[in-house]
């Protein structure tokens, strides 16, 4: 079984850019080891001009620890109001 291997941004870029140049899809799967149906996934995920990307995963990023430190905060809370007699 082949190791994952993570491809940069500026890989990934590469790629779409070869794409929009006509090079068939297929093609450029092979040379990068990825399946057609991913390099879809991320282009309609991260191309540049699309409504979700980079700036999306970064807020949800921003969300998920602002609920940890609110769930924190509220875990303590209610650890001082167990303790009052």
């Amino acid at each position: 079984m082949r190791a994952s291997k993570r491809i940069s941004i500026s890989q990934f870029l590469a790629m779409l850019r070869e794409a929009e140049q006509a090079t068939s899809i297929a093609r450029i799967c092979r040379r990068q080891g990825i399946s057609a149906s991913t390099f879809r996934r991320w282009r309609k995920r991260f191309a540049p001009g699309t409504e979700t990307g980079r700036h999306l995963l970064d807020e949800n990023r921003r969300l998920k620890r602002h609920v940890t430190s609110l769930t924190i905060e509220k875990f303590m809370l209610q650890c001082i109001i167990r303790r009052k007699p």
